[in-house]
């Protein structure tokens, strides 16, 4: 029983450490999917993801 709940303590650690960020904008498919990078990291890729203005296509909307 407490391998099962070791197990499953690694499992939620794994989860905090991948994420998936997007774009808001309907038509953009900008996405980027982070592992085991610091926290700082992960706001800064998030803000750049969230943030269309900085990722659009040139002559773009």
């Amino acid at each position: 029983m407490h391998v099962l709940r070791l197990i499953a303590a690694a499992r939620i650690r794994l989860a905090q450490l991948v994420a998936t960020y997007r774009c808001p904008e309907p038509d953009c498919s900008v996405s980027i999917h982070i592992r085991f990078t610091s926290a700082a990291e992960a706001r800064r890729l998030r803000a750049l993801a969230e943030d269309h203005s900085r990722h659009q296509p040139r002559g773009g909307k």
